[in-house]
């Protein structure tokens, strides 16, 4: 009889573990990967946008050296952020569990996209757009 009750103990601990690893611990994984890349692309905007604004190049020349660049961080964190807003609609018990810590992953990903439209141009409010992306991740 113990030996049995030993038995289904190990099975009900195994399958509690596999649950909080499979629908808990790696859709956290994705979002601080997810998290980790659009830092990485704020900190490319940030180098493009030194140097050079979309609105600033001549008709027919926003494809070439750090224009280039910056769309390329634009689109990317367009991508980044519709990724993290589908992971919020998706992973629910995942973002009810980031919550908890401060992060919002919904927020994170609307303010990335607020951001990406921000990009090329200068002034408070992109400056503000990029602050409050920052923030939320």
């Amino acid at each position: 009889m113990t030996y049995v009750l030993g038995l289904v103990g190990a099975a009900i601990v195994g399958a509690a573990a596999w649950f909080a690893t499979s629908f808990v611990a790696q859709p956290i994984r994705v979002f601080f990967d997810l998290r980790e890349e659009a830092l990485r692309q704020l900190i490319v905007l940030d180098e493009c946008e030194g140097q050079i604004s979309l609105t600033e190049c001549p008709e027919g020349e926003t494809q070439r050296g750090p224009a280039k660049k910056l769309a390329a961080a634009r689109h990317e964190l367009r991508w980044l952020g519709a990724t993290i807003i589908a992971f919020g609609q998706r992973e629910k018990l995942a973002t009810s569990y980031l919550k908890l810590f401060g992060y919002d992953p919904m927020r994170a990903g609307e303010n990335l996209m607020i951001a990406a439209e921000q990009l090329g141009s200068w002034g408070p409010k992109a400056e503000a757009a990029v602050k409050q992306a920052k923030a939320s991740l």
